[in-house]
């Protein structure tokens, strides 16, 4: 009985090393992003923008609100340069250390073309991303849109997660910039609060961008969408109810917290949510009235 044990033991032993070897190996193998389904090449730029006419409320000092922005788009057809990186190498060890078993996002590349030449004035898409995530993780979906004809502005909720800016320097995620789940009453205020800085964020940048082009040239403002995710998607229906020349809405499984639950939007939108199953809880009860 004790030989078949050992047996046994030594045999799981070395299934597991083998298991983790070939993780480690698969980790680091290279991953190219889904290919787009658009005829255009595609672009993508980063950019800094300071609003200097708000204080930044997750920050504890008095400095302006300041955001990391990317922008994907249709390239001049024939561009050729080096591909954006998936994450800036000062970025990817921010968002790298999910486990062995996870990928290695140095190993991932993009279909997008850095600092590309723009392809006319393409029409604005707003992309927010969800609580903790970078913009880089909806690169697959900003890609495709870009190959479309769109140019699609990613916005990072800076101290809402890490941040890494062009320059190099790094804004760490803060307290403030999170949400809290000790109560249903609680989560509600603080998701509130959280996605009306983020709305806030998308009208400044959309504003400026308007007002100043970026250095690939001018954009399409005439009529923006606003596509988000979770808390993103949240704010990109609030920053759609505060935006006259909104054009669409899209809420990709957020829960809506702020006014534009109440009044709704005159634009096209579109909600995503899971159905979900069994019981329904307090929270539930209360994102589904």
């Amino acid at each position: 009985m004790l030989r078949v044990l050992g047996r046994l033991f030594v045999g799981l032993v070395v299934g597991v090393l083998i298991f983790i070897g070939f993780s480690a190996v698969m980790r680091v193998q290279t991953v190219t992003l889904p290919e787009v389904t658009g005829t255009a090449q595609v672009g993508r730029i980063e950019l800094a923008l300071t609003d200097n006419a708000r204080r930044d409320p997750f920050a504890s000092g008095s400095d302006a609100r300041e955001l990391a922005v990317w922008i994907w788009y249709p390239a001049v057809q024939g561009s050729t340069g080096a591909a954006a990186p998936y994450l800036p190498s000062a970025w990817a060890p921010l968002v790298n250390n999910l486990g062995p078993l996870s990928q290695d996002l140095n190993a991932v590349h993009t279909n997008s073309i850095a600092n590309a030449a723009l392809d006319g004035r393409p029409p604005v898409v707003v992309l927010m991303p969800g609580l903790g995530q970078p913009v880089a993780s909806y690169s697959a979906l900003a890609e495709d849109l870009a190959s479309h004809g769109y140019a699609v502005v990613g916005i990072n909720p800076t101290e809402s997660t890490d941040v890494v800016f062009p320059d190099g320097h790094l804004v760490s995620a803060t307290a403030l910039g999170g949400v809290f789940e000790m109560n249903v009453d609680d989560w509600y205020r603080s998701a509130e609060r959280v996605t009306n800085v983020w709305a806030a964020d998308a009208q400044f940048v959309v504003s400026s961008l308007a007002a100043s082009p970026p250095t690939i040239g001018a954009l399409d403002f005439d009529r923006v969408a606003y596509v988000g995710h979770s808390v993103g998607g949240a704010a990109s229906f609030e920053a759609c109810r505060r935006d006259d020349q909104c054009a669409a809405a899209v809420n990709l499984d957020g829960t809506l917290w702020t006014d534009v639950r109440h009044t709704g939007l005159k634009a096209p939108s579109l909600l995503l949510q899971h159905p979900g199953g069994g019981t329904c809880d307090e929270f539930c009860d209360r994102a589904a009235a």
